[in-house]
């Protein structure tokens, strides 16, 4: 996203007609919305996801839409917060909205992993079918004149071309997909699910993923972080990032053993500098002297072949070690 968008993002749009803006568009203007309906469902998928019954709606007026759709997600992952509540967190009365920032850390505070969804209508699509509702950000008017809007998808469907949303005091109001396309298009098709730690989107970039986790991790500590940074590491065995995160939070809630095979594991498939030398402090921990040293050995020698980024580290490892200077 641009710098300039990002500080116009802000909710103030009061609830509006699905004949509005957009209304003399067609679906020759919405190349997201034809090429996925030219795709066909996955095998055993259904041409239609209906969540409403699952997504209560949580009624709001001109501005509150933010911490509206928020009670929304959360309440859909679990966890009942009262919209007063979510209105005193995410709510700024000087913009007359809510920043898409307040609402990531309002999902945090409340033990819930944000993950922004990958920009494009085959991803919420696949989060609808694991029967999770989709916040996106919209744009009810023009670009140079934007009226940003919250709202929740819980639905699309295919042979009707129309999507759900549970907006301003609609619940499940069906939009033509193209008018969805061109009023989300115009935030760069921002969207966030709300998922207790543990669960992932479908569709996940393991940079990305660990920026998620490591931010979620610093607002509700290691042992909350852990199941993610499990599952993220299941399922991106190949990051780095990942796995150091889940040896680090095996290590933080002392789990010792645990995290030496974290980090033994993603030592011997990637020779990181990194997990080397996490390897020999916690092999220390555990008493296995002989085993630190080794896995020093390794990190050291990762060092002196260029990796200077963690020779301050390793150097600290050697010290607490005792182990003489190679």
């Amino acid at each position: 996203m641009q710098p300039a968008s990002r500080r116009r993002w802000l909710t103030h749009a009061a609830a509006w007609a699905t004949t509005g803006v957009g209304s003399c568009a067609t679906a020759l203007d919405a190349p997201m919305t034809a090429r996925w309906l030219r795709e066909a469902p996955a095998p055993g998928q259904a041409d239609r996801v209906d969540l409403r019954a699952s997504t209560p709606l949580v009624p709001q007026d001109d501005e509150l839409c933010g911490p509206a759709t928020l009670a929304m997600l959360l309440a859909a992952s679990g966890v009942n917060v009262p919209l007063a509540q979510l209105v005193r967190e995410v709510y700024l009365p000087g913009r007359n909205g809510s920043l898409q920032i307040e609402m990531l850390a309002a999902t945090r505070r409340h033990g819930r992993v944000p993950h922004v969804v990958k920009p494009n209508l085959n991803a919420v699509w696949q989060e609808l079918q694991k029967g999770r509702p989709v916040g996106l950000l919209l744009n009810l008017s023009l670009p140079i004149w934007p009226r940003w809007h919250y709202a929740v998808l819980v639905g699309l469907d295919r042979p009707a071309h129309q999507a759900l949303l549970h907006t301003g005091t609609q619940p499940a109001a069906a939009w033509p997909l193209h008018t969805l396309e061109h009023t989300w298009a115009r935030s760069q098709h921002w969207a966030m699910v709300a998922l207790p730690p543990g669960e992932l989107p479908v569709d996940t970039d393991p940079a990305a993923l660990g920026a998620t986790l490591l931010a979620f991790e610093r607002s509700q500590g290691p042992a909350a972080t852990l199941p993610a940074w499990r599952a993220g590491s299941m399922r991106h065995a190949a990051s780095e990032l990942l796995a150091m995160g889940w040896g680090n939070a095996l290590l933080a809630t002392q789990q010792p053993a645990e995290a030496a095979t974290v980090f033994e594991q993603l030592a011997k498939s990637t020779d990181s500098t990194a997990a080397w030398n996490n390897l020999a402090v916690v092999r220390q921990q555990l008493g296995q002297r002989a085993a630190a040293a080794a896995a020093w050995q390794q990190a050291s020698r990762r060092v002196q072949a260029g990796d200077r980024a963690w020779a301050d580290a390793v150097e600290a490892t050697r010290q607490e070690l005792g182990l003489p200077l190679p």
